[in-house]
């Protein structure tokens, strides 16, 4: 047997031959907990809109610049402080959700990923003489960096809306058009916001749950995994689709998951990456 901290139900390995290969459950992570972290955010990113669209409607519809907005030097200025402003507090907001939000999506993965684990294990047939809430120094460091990073991206989250509504706003006062261009970009910002921002809940979830399992199965011994792409994508990535897919892979010796660049990871590890590992048990005649 080639994994020595993995043993079988006695009834599993007598019928085991040279070369056998035993796949275990498609890892998936439960939708439910990227979701929770979604709701969180939006509900955030709900706020920051409402807030925005009150304030600038009330920068364009004040008495004083019922008049020529490309002539009135005071509305541009208005505009910049309450920008500012608008920036400031919305960075301080998302700020003080990002540690705690993060913390409770990895807490849930990291229960996830123990449990999804163990049972894709039991279908192959091991006996659970080890357990799979394995912590080890390198799964420690998997779990920081991946808080870093999601804590940085919903930092991000202020500048994603408000960025492009800033040189709008400026836009609207030098054309003097107003509202009637403003609000049609306070729509679109809205809602490409809420689709980046849920895109990155979903997609941090599944890097810290394939982080966690890949940690674990090397704890256990376990190097080998079945590639499986997710083919539900609108947009799915042709490489890992048509080559990678059904492929066997190894944790030691990642394949190369970017043409372009070259770059060897392991399933969920680019961006928005959908496709998932199956873990394999394989036996030479030892």
């Amino acid at each position: 047997m080639a994994h020595a901290k993995i043993r079988l139900l006695p009834r599993k390995q007598s019928s085991l031959k040279k070369g056998s290969i035993l796949r275990g459950k498609a890892l998936r992570v439960s939708v439910s907990i990227g979701a929770r972290m979604s709701d969180k955010l939006l509900k955030n990113i709900a706020m920051m809109t409402r807030i925005t669209e009150r304030e600038i409607r009330k920068l364009f519809e004040a008495d004083n610049y019922a008049g020529d907005y490309a002539m009135d030097a005071n509305i541009g200025s208005q505009a910049r402080i309450l920008m500012n402003s608008l920036s400031d507090r919305f960075e301080d907001m998302f700020s003080r959700i990002a540690g705690p939000a993060t913390d409770d999506m990895i807490e849930q993965v990291d229960s996830n990923s123990a449990a999804t684990l163990k049972r894709s294990l039991r279908e192959i047939g091991a006996e659970m003489t080890f357990s799979t809430d394995i912590m080890t120094a390198e799964l420690r460091e998997t779990i920081a960096a991946s808080a870093a990073e999601s804590v940085a991206l919903i930092k991000r989250v202020p500048a994603k809306y408000l960025d492009q509504i800033t040189g709008g706003v400026m836009r609207a006062i030098t054309s003097g058009n107003g509202l009637a261009d403003i609000v049609p970009l306070l729509e679109k910002q809205k809602v490409e916001v809420k689709n980046w921002a849920q895109n990155v809940a979903l997609d941090q979830t599944r890097k810290v749950y394939n982080g966690l399992n890949a940690g674990r199965m090397t704890a256990l011994g376990m190097d080998d995994y079945e590639w499986l792409h997710s083919h539900g994508s609108n947009h799915p990535r042709e490489y890992h689709r048509d080559v990678l897919d059904g492929t066997i892979c190894s944790l030691k010796n990642p394949p190369i998951i970017n043409l372009k660049t070259g770059v060897r990871g392991k399933p969920g590890d680019e961006p928005f990456c959908r496709c998932t590992m199956r873990p394999i048990i394989s036996f030479d005649d030892e």
